[in-house]
């Protein structure tokens, strides 16, 4: 695969290199009008909307240039600008493929008796056509801003485009470099924005500049994207990554789209230079598919389960991991699936266990149910706050065992407001309630009610005794954690 070259150094970039620039841009003079080898049409602005464009995917970037048709060439040397207007100039080249591509395409601003040129740019304008004789009227009603030059590797494919123009001082600046590489089928493996270094990199590329890099694979014919990874860069050097990963089992790779899809593994990650990667987000059921659960499906109305998301609470994790899935394993994590528009499961898994331990279901950050499991994976104890029934179908989290109607609460709390309701499981799972967290004022279930936070909320036991004197007591002795803590850690990726 040719390397990408060009310094602001002029003369590094030498017509010796596997760029072709032919005659149509002087790497010595960038802002020289050529005349020898080409062909050019004043007055005339080529198409060039599909021509080294930002490519997303690597796929639907035009590759080759357009071949340019005979009634434009047989325009060559004529034309003239649009009066009082901006307006161009187009310049052709000879391709492999023996026909003519674009190559450049020069920006020439009108000036008036009202917004007269300086002397300055119109000697500039001279001095950038002084080898094309034919373009010798154009300053007197324009002045040349600049250029898209445009460079092509040996296959002819685009492999640079940038802007050389001037500012105000005319100064020259190149700038909005454009750079690309390719598979042998002319499919992008990498594009870079040099926006930054303001030159294309011969290797990697700079971590400041923003660029896509791509990966495929092929399956009965059909292109699948292994890695589609977007950098976005700054000038501090601090970057982030969205990375795409699609990895297909070797043993499935020859197998047909159907089966190979049945055991892709595949998700959306973030990664950033410090934490590495901080989420993956979007994942088939297969990403993780070691962590036990326990009925984290809530299927869509149109019956597709929600995707599973997964976040990592004590980094750096490596982006080595998106291409190796077991790795997962060997770092602390939550795993987070959409129960509702409002309540979301948070499922908390350590390093080198697959087994959950703690399940919060959250809302707006608030614990509104907390279910703790033993290390068999059995359940031991459930915290509910409130009644909050995410299924609206009569079952609470799809727990039918625990039915307050069936529970011995005393007749004094009868009708007190209860928030918090503590289940204990026996090891054949039946539950016993044992603790509860109840609104102090008689009445309080009917009527006005306060404000959760700020209701007098007295704790003890189902027969209405106080045995905890604050919710500090209460949640210490059966370990609950109102806002999900454990599973969001300072330095982890934030709600």
């Amino acid at each position: 695969m040719k390397s990408f070259r060009h310094s602001l150094a002029l003369a590094a970039l030498s017509l010796a290199s596997s760029i072709t620039t032919a005659a149509c841009n002087n790497p010595a003079n960038w802002y020289e009008s050529p005349s020898e080898g080409v062909k050019f049409v004043i007055g005339y602005e080529a198409d060039t909307s599909s021509l080294g464009s930002q490519t997303m995917n690597g796929l639907t970037m035009q590759a080759y240039p357009d071949k340019v048709s005979d009634e434009v060439l047989a325009r060559h040397g004529s034309g003239s600008l649009k009066a009082r207007e901006a307006d161009y100039v187009s310049y052709f080249e000879p391709n492999p493929a023996g026909g003519w591509r674009l190559c450049r395409k020069e920006l020439w601003v009108a000036y008036t008796q009202n917004s007269p040129a300086r002397p300055a740019e119109i000697a500039f304008s001279k001095k950038a056509i002084q080898r094309n004789k034919r373009l010798d009227q154009l300053p007197a009603t324009h002045i040349l801003r600049g250029a898209i030059v445009y460079l092509f590797d040996a296959k002819g494919r685009i492999d640079q485009k940038f802007f050389a123009t001037t500012n105000d001082e005319l100064k020259p600046t190149l700038g909005e470099f454009h750079c690309y590489r390719y598979d042998d089928k002319d499919r992008v493996l990498l594009w870079v924005k040099a926006n930054v270094t303001e030159r294309c990199p011969s290797g990697e590329p700079d971590v400041r500049d923003n660029f896509h890099r791509f990966e495929f694979a092929e399956i009965e014919g059909k292109v699948w994207h292994k890695w589609i990874e977007q950098h976005f860069g700054n000038k501090d050097g601090d970057w982030a990554k969205d990375i795409d990963f699609s990895i297909v089992p070797a043993e499935y790779t020859t197998s047909t789209i159907a089966v190979a899809g049945a055991h892709e593994i595949a998700g959306g990650a973030r990664v950033t230079p410090t934490q590495g990667v901080t989420k993956i987000q979007g994942g088939t059921q297969l990403l993780g598919a070691k962590d036990k659960s326990h009925n984290y499906k809530w299927p869509y109305a149109s019956g597709g389960l929600p995707p599973v998301e997964y976040f990592f609470t004590k980094p750096p994790v490596p982006i080595s991991l998106l291409r190796n899935p077991e790795d997962i394993y060997q770092y602390d994590r939550r795993r987070e699936t959409d129960v509702s528009r409002v309540i979301k499961l948070v499922e908390h898994f350590k390093s080198g266990e697959h087994q959950v331990r703690d399940r919060f279901y959250t809302a707006m950050g608030r614990t509104v149910r907390q279910e703790q499991y033993d290390e068999q994976g059995r359940l031991k104890r459930v915290i509910n706050l409130l009644n909050l029934d995410p299924m609206q179908d009569g079952k609470f989290y799809g727990d039918e065992t625990q039915d307050l109607k069936q529970a011995k609460i005393s007749l004094r709390l009868k009708t007190n407001l209860i928030y918090y309701r503590v289940w204990e499981y026996n090891a054949a799972g039946k539950p016993t309630l044992v603790a509860l967290g109840w609104n102090n004022r008689l009445g309080s279930t009917v009527g006005k009610k306060e404000m959760f936070d700020f209701a007098d909320i007295r704790y003890g036991t189902p027969d209405g005794k106080e045995k905890w004197k604050s919710k500090e007591e209460f949640f210490k002795a059966f370990d609950y954690d109102p806002y999900a803590k454990r599973a969001y850690p300072k330095g982890s990726e934030d709600r």
